[in-house]
């Protein structure tokens, strides 16, 4: 009798030390981990702070002003590169002129996002450190999340960016059918003097 006392009574200290660990466990995981606190320059990257109006991007050929943060950078690209200032009264011209600003645009937006992809890498390597001293499994699963909500929000960004690939290559062919119809037309209208003159 003595003998299976004392083996409950073991039997109940384990059961104690197993409770104490469940509970420290269930502890662990009610506890904020701060994952969000880390790496905080996270959250101030991403395409919606390289670009936040994607109407901006679409309106600004000869609106470069209105691209926000990025509008500076843009117009001394187009101020660089410019060769030619079109009379406002040539169409021509301003087809060209819309071109460079297009250009310049993209040049601007391009180097942004080289700029941010490379802060955001540094930032996803010290948020992939942070995972690995995780001192719970509370702060492992917070971390995991985080890095679930990152990849989230890369994949939106591409989806972003082929949305704005797909407008500027549409615009670049808009731009090459009005050439071609402004050449058509003066051409039609050249051959109708032609006619009157005979």
């Amino acid at each position: 009798m003595v003998e299976e006392a004392q083996t409950a009574l073991q039997a109940l200290d384990q059961m104690k030390t197993e409770v104490s660990q469940g509970k420290a466990l269930l502890d662990s995981l009610n506890t904020a981990s701060g994952a969000q606190a880390l790496v905080p320059e996270l959250n101030q990257l991403g395409l919606d702070h390289v670009l936040p109006d994607p109407t901006a991007y679409l309106n600004a050929p000869g609106h470069l002003s209105d691209l926000g943060g990025l509008a500076q950078a843009a117009q001394a690209y187009r101020e660089a590169q410019r060769l030619y200032r079109a009379d406002p009264s040539d169409a021509k011209g301003q087809s060209l002129e819309a071109a460079g600003d297009r250009s310049a645009r993209d040049l601007a937006i391009g180097q942004a996002i080289a700029t941010d992809s490379q802060a955001r890498a540094e930032s996803l390597m010290a948020l992939q450190a942070a995972l690995g001293e995780a001192g719970d499994v509370r702060g492992v699963l917070d971390l995991q999340t985080r890095w679930a909500g990152e990849q989230a929000r890369l994949t939106n960004d591409q989806i972003r960016l082929q949305g704005l690939q797909i407008s500027r290559e549409a615009e670049a062919a808009l731009a090459r059918q009005r050439d071609a119809e402004r050449a058509r037309a003066a051409s039609d209208a050249r051959l109708e003097l032609y006619r009157q003159a005979f």
